[in-house]
């Protein structure tokens, strides 16, 4: 059965297929930075300056027709176009560096979900129960910039809290200026997060 003239030929083809193509590579490999040392660096992340899903993975947009657009991991696709082969359904594309920017496929490996918990478990990065995402090493919690994942520093978060008490800023325009979400500013603010920090 032949498809409806006006449908695009280009929509219906595989996710290798597409990787493989000149053109969508061409545009892939352009939002990623190389390292000084070449293409078959093994050691530096290649980081993804595209943009990002969730927890910090980047995305790339393979097409976008009207409404619709489909996308994929970046390092999914980076570790396709690598192999030249597709990703088997129930695997994930795993980092050895655990850097989720990073697009470099001497860094990816595919595993399970499994896989994944054991790597997390094994380099200490679990959560163990902590609300927010704080980590728990040698027995003391981290707390605000020794935390991995903090963006906002100890001064930043005096200003913060100097600049909501002086009211000259809506805790949007703060979030804006700090390039936070509003809600980490309220919660900066009632000392729910930072209350470390006098």
């Amino acid at each position: 059965m032949t498809p409806p003239p006006d449908s695009d030929p280009f929509d219906r083809l595989t996710l290798l297929e597409r990787a493989l193509c000149p053109d969508i590579k061409q545009r892939f490999w352009n939002l990623v930075s190389l390292c000084i040392h070449g293409s078959d660096c093994p050691y530096c992340c290649w980081e993804w300056h595209g943009h990002f899903a969730r927890r910090g993975y980047g995305e790339f947009y393979l097409f976008k027709q009207g409404r619709r657009s489909v996308q994929v991991r970046a390092h999914r696709f980076a570790w396709i176009i690598w192999h030249r082969r597709p990703i088997p359904e129930a695997l994930w594309a795993l980092h050895y560096c655990d850097n989720p920017p990073c697009c470099n496929p001497h860094h990816l490996f595919l595993g399970v979900n499994q896989d994944n918990v054991d790597d997390k478990q094994r380099k200490g990065r679990t959560s163990r129960g902590v609300k927010h995402g704080n980590a728990m090493r040698r027995g003391k919690w981290l707390h605000g910039e020794q935390c991995s994942r903090a963006r906002l520093t100890a001064e930043k978060v005096r200003d913060i809290r100097y600049l909501a008490q002086s009211g000259t800023r809506t805790k949007a325009e703060l979030a804006r200026l700090f390039g936070v979400d509003w809600c980490t500013i309220r919660d900066v603010l009632t000392r729910r997060t930072w209350n470390h920090v006098p």
